[in-house]
């Protein structure tokens, strides 16, 4: 019999590798300033008070290389027929155990985040669309879980859409985990009628 099964609606996850001397910019970001993310809660990753590092200089050729996966998944992969826009850029430190809350991105379209170093933590993400009924699973994948983690690796790159909910797990090694993450809006007329917009 012929068969085939469609991922509809599903989440796209885009995973770039990105050839960049990864140890550079770890030794830049290391000396970024850092908030704890939630001064609330103490067991929380920091973020840099800096919000728009890629008005840097010394980030634009990182920045250039980030645009170039965001073409590829936005108009490539996509199909979309906007202008996009970084709107926002900053790096997180998670010391060991430590971790991020699970959250999403507000205020944004698209978000991406970069890794530096060999694994330390990986990223979880979760669906809070809900299945109506939870029935056990044989083996567990990427077309049936609720929840995935992926491993990340120095020069590796995930965009995806800003509403995606996930988190740092704990960080489970000696070392500092640094990553780099950004927003992303689009730019120019979208939706149309009464709900045209431009940004």
């Amino acid at each position: 019999m012929q068969h085939k099964v469609y991922s509809l609606f599903a989440t796209n996850i885009g995973v770039f590798q990105i050839d960049i001397d990864c140890n550079k910019y770890l030794k830049i970001i290391e000396k970024e300033d850092y908030n704890l993310s939630d001064p609330n809660k103490s067991n929380l990753a920091d973020i840099s008070k800096n919000n728009k590092l890629f008005n840097n200089k010394k980030y634009k050729p990182l920045e250039n290389k980030f645009k170039e996966a965001l073409d590829m998944y936005a108009y490539k992969y996509l199909e979309y027929k906007c202008d996009l826009n970084i709107s926002n850029s900053w790096s997180t430190r998670t010391k060991n155990k430590k971790e991020s809350s699970l959250h999403n991105h507000s205020n944004s379209f698209l978000s991406g985040v970069f890794y530096l170093q060999e694994e330390t933590s990986p990223i979880y993400f979760e669906n809070f669309n809900k299945p109506l009924f939870n029935v056990p699973l044989q083996n567990p994948n990427i077309r049936n879980s609720q929840f995935y983690t992926l491993d990340t690796r120095p020069g590796l790159l995930l965009i995806f859409p800003s509403g995606t909910y996930h988190k740092i797990l704990e960080n489970k090694s000696n070392k500092t985990r640094y990553s780099i993450a950004f927003n992303v809006l689009p730019k120019g007329k979208i939706g149309s009628c009464d709900n045209e917009l431009i940004l």
